[in-house]
């Protein structure tokens, strides 16, 4: 790998590179995510005017690059905006978040940061994970982070965080945590109805239950009525006394 970043035309489907940046990251380009928010018709950010986007990439330099792509001039247009350190092995994943104001980060020495994108700050590192952190996504409401370290065997584990966050402050808690075959992982937390985790009913909640194999749980829940909104705020006093919850759910505060 020799670092290159490049951005493509996505348009017509005939895979033209439009901008190559040499070295981009020492060594290999890990990972990207654009900015869903940034640059959009409205914005009042004077380092991200209409037609210029926000995009994170990470690498094997150990760090996480936002970069402004530019598309309303003539030609489109990539530059740095900053380099973000902190880790201190590989990034192998970067997200962020749907209103853009952060960029998560996850890396081969198993920790996740979560970096402004307007200071440039080390906002809070989440350091969970036993294995090398491999993946990374916010919700469609950045009220959830989602986070999926990689291994052998039995050595996965996905968990998912909830944000909260004020005007000078900014702390994660876990919710759950399910440690699984790497092939089980993805229909951890699987959306039954296509809706918005905050928007499940307690029905929901059951047929997420019974997904997952929990069907020991279903009758708790649901005489407990909890719902989506419930479930994200349950915590381990909760789980483990009022719905006798045992390994596959834990809390971490």
């Amino acid at each position: 790998m020799n670092g290159d970043l490049r951005v493509w035309d996505a348009r017509f489907g005939h895979s033209k590179c439009l901008v190559l940046v040499k070295e981009a990251h020492d060594l290999g380009v890990a990972g990207s995510d654009f900015s869903l928010c940034h640059g959009m018709q409205g914005s009042t950010d004077v380092d991200f005017p209409f037609g210029t986007f926000l995009l994170a990439t990470c690498g094997f330099d150990n760090n996480v690059k936002l970069w402004a792509v530019a598309t309303s001039c003539p030609k489109l247009s990539v530059s740095i905006k900053a380099v973000l350190k902190g880790h201190e092995s590989n990034v192998m994943c970067v997200a962020i978040s749907n209103k853009g104001h952060l960029v998560a980060s996850g890396s081969g020495d198993k920790m996740v940061i979560i970096w402004s994108t307007g200071s440039y700050e080390n906002l809070y590192k989440i350091d969970y994970h036993s294995r090398y952190v491999t993946c990374c996504s916010f919700s469609s409401d950045d009220s959830l982070l989602v986070t999926g370290s990689g291994g052998s065997g039995n050595e996965c584990a996905l968990a998912v965080w909830r944000l909260d966050h004020g005007d000078d402050f900014i702390d994660f808690h876990g919710i759950f945590v399910q440690e699984a075959k790497s092939a089980n992982i993805g229909s951890v937390l699987e959306n039954p109805l296509n809706k918005q985790l905050s928007n499940w009913a307690t029905e929901d909640v059951c047929i997420w239950l019974k997904q997952e194999g929990l069907n020991d749980y279903i009758n708790s829940f649901r005489g407990n009525k909890i719902d989506g909104n419930g479930l994200m705020h349950l915590t381990e006093d909760m789980l483990k006394k009022h719905l006798n919850v045992g390994k596959y759910f834990r809390a971490k505060y």
